[in-house]
């Protein structure tokens, strides 16, 4: 049988860890054993510290070159490592937590991760959104450093981490993603579109968006799937206004994404919309002579729709839903996902 104590041997100092009750293994949010083990940490004549040890085992191992890895990544939303000590397959000591995201979501805390009627499609809570963005964060900083995390199927606490010349954040994200299939299947729920899209972007590799800079933390913090009516606005009068990238780059973007005039069944462009074009005028400004109906120009109209909407003839007004908002929730009718489309190849707006 093991000591209930251990003695951490240093050049400068003895630290001393004693196991509180090993017979009184902490419980996680769904009240399952957490895999890990409270002690007390002495040092000196200091008063000790309640700590917790993550324990390796044969088939995850802890080794001191995880230790010297992760020692040296600070980050809010990461739990610090505090020390590690050469036992068996490696103890790796860790501050006090209350419980794991996989034991919050096998809870009764589970329901309050989606929104939405009962027996529909839901949408990520803001509180279950807001774990995600700071996890993605934390992959963010591991990133930086090339680290890649080795977890078995199931844990949530990985125990081996190594670092690697050539590193796919993605590769991480997909883990990332696997959570979400578990809360997803737990709480037997069906994400809407934007919540999947939101999803989408975390699982998807980068190259999906080549013109983004942004950490992947930074470009999900702003996504479109919980856009106010005002956001939305802002953002469609500040991508034509050519303040964030030049004209020419606004154009292409558009040019070559998946966004299109709104047509009928037959492929023409849907009266609401060509109706405006007839006025001619300011409808056609900064146009070629002849207008035609380049993907960038649909963006355009509508902006300049919504900002002069109170000049447009009353019918017109009407075809597009009787005032500035409802243009906006025209534009979602006409494309639930018009954007997300547009934020996947502009991201986050920052002025020049």
């Amino acid at each position: 049988m093991e000591s209930l104590e251990t003695i951490m041997a240093n050049a400068d100092y003895q630290a001393v860890l004693t196991e509180i009750d090993r017979n009184d293994r902490p419980a996680d949010f769904d009240r399952s054993k957490l895999d890990l083990v409270p002690f007390h940490y002495h040092m000196g004549t200091l008063d000790p510290v309640r700590v917790m040890v993550k324990r390796g085992s044969q088939y995850n191992q802890i080794s001191s070159s995880t230790y010297e890895l992760l020692r040296g990544v600070k980050h809010p939303n990461l739990l610090p490592v505090e020390n590690f000590y050469n036992k068996g397959f490696g103890w790796m000591i860790v501050p006090c937590i209350d419980g794991t995201l996989m034991g919050w979501m096998q809870s009764d805390h589970g329901r309050s991760m989606f929104e939405g009627e009962e027996g529909g499609e839901k949408q990520m809570s803001p509180t279950f959104r807001a774990m995600l963005i700071d996890i993605c964060s934390v992959l963010d900083k591991l990133a930086q450093k090339s680290i890649f995390s080795i977890c078995h199927e199931g844990k949530d606490l990985p125990a081996a981490y190594c670092r690697k010349k050539t590193f796919s954040p993605s590769v991480m994200r997909g883990k990332l993603d696997d959570i979400i299939t578990k809360c997803c299947d737990v709480n037997n729920v069906q994400l809407n579109h934007l919540s999947k899209s939101f999803r989408w972007c975390i699982s998807t590799e980068p190259e999906n968006f080549p013109r983004i800079t942004q950490p992947l933390s930074v470009f999900l913090r702003t996504y479109p799937d919980v856009w106010t009516i005002e956001e939305k606005e802002s953002y469609l009068m500040n991508i034509v206004s050519g303040g964030h990238m030049p004209w020419h780059g606004v154009k292409s973007r558009i040019r070559d994404s998946e966004i299109d005039w709104p047509r009928n069944n037959d492929g023409y462009v849907i009266p609401e919309l060509s109706k405006i074009i007839e006025l001619g005028g300011k409808w056609v400004k900064n146009t070629d002579d002849k207008f035609d109906y380049y993907r960038f120009n649909y963006i355009h109209q509508c902006r300049n729709c919504y900002k002069h909407f109170s000049e447009l003839p009353v019918e017109n007004q009407g075809d597009l839903g009787g005032s500035p908002q409802g243009l906006i929730a025209k534009m979602e009718e006409w494309d639930p996902n018009i954007w997300t489309k547009l934020y996947h190849i502009f991201g986050p707006l920052v002025r020049m």
